[in-house]
């Protein structure tokens, strides 16, 4: 899943080739969407897409969204013919920061807890503030929780693996990757040393503001803003590969 920068509205099912396969709008208002994450929501049946309208360069918003919609139903064979069309039904959440505005660009959601994250862009650092999963209610205003504050440059995106074990935070030029131990938290996970791993960098990336984990633990992709910009994925390498899920049903099965 792919979005544009700014006050667009517009979210993208992208084949991993590169092909748009859908698009669909949020029919909601957008000031700068900065990020997004997948997983658990309020129906056990579904995952869900988490939208966060974060961006606050100029650090004025006194409030920041997030909005949050099934995930739909997409399969290879809708490039031929991409359709568009508006998502039925979208939650939104209204935050606020409990210490004053800020600019964040990475959003993070814990697939174990369904508690959701935000890092701020800052020089040197990035603070973490949570809504726990309980809070996360259509048409909530909620004020988000300071966790932890970590050492790391101007966060331009983030995500936690499908598994909840480990977290990446990227910048253009560089990644960190934390590993979470069974039973710690994400600040808990935060507080352990992080290993560095790569990202394409500049020029490449000129200004290189997407990660995300592949959903079956083979390794993570990155993205840059531009125009026509290419996604990279970089294999796991740490031990033996995770055997990736099967499709049993085919699109159109009944």
């Amino acid at each position: 899943w792919l979005h544009n920068d700014r006050n667009r509205d517009e979210l993208y099912a992208v084949g991993t080739n590169g092909q748009i396969l859908a698009t669909y709008t949020l029919g909601k208002a957008v000031d700068d969407l900065e990020d997004m994450a997948i997983g658990p929501g309020p129906s056990p049946e579904l995952h869900y897409l988490y939208c966060g309208d974060i961006g606050d360069n100029s650090a004025t918003r006194s409030s920041i969204r997030v909005y949050r919609a099934g995930e739909p139903a997409v399969y290879p064979e809708l490039a031929a013919n991409p359709p568009s069309q508006e998502l039925p039904l979208v939650d939104k959440f209204t935050f606020t920061y409990p210490d004053g505005s800020h600019n964040a660009e990475a959003l993070l959601l814990d697939p174990l807890t369904g508690d959701l994250y935000i890092a701020t862009k800052q020089t040197g650092v990035a603070r973490v503030y949570r809504a726990d999963s309980s809070q996360l209610q259509d048409g909530a205003i909620v004020t988000l929780s300071f966790v932890t504050q970590i050492d790391f440059h101007e966060v331009s995106s983030g995500d936690i693996s499908a598994d909840g074990q480990e977290i990446i935070l990227r910048q253009e030029n560089f990644a960190k990757l934390w590993r979470r131990a069974p039973g710690q938290t994400i600040e808990q996970a935060f507080a352990d040393t992080p290993v560095d791993v790569p990202v394409i960098g500049t020029p490449t990336e000129p200004n290189g503001e997407g990660v995300a984990f592949d959903g079956n633990g083979l390794g993570y992709y990155t993205v840059s803003e531009g125009v026509q910009p290419a996604i990279y994925f970089f294999e796991r390498i740490d031990g033996p590969r995770p055997v990736p899920s099967r499709l049993l049903l085919p699109s159109g099965s009944v």
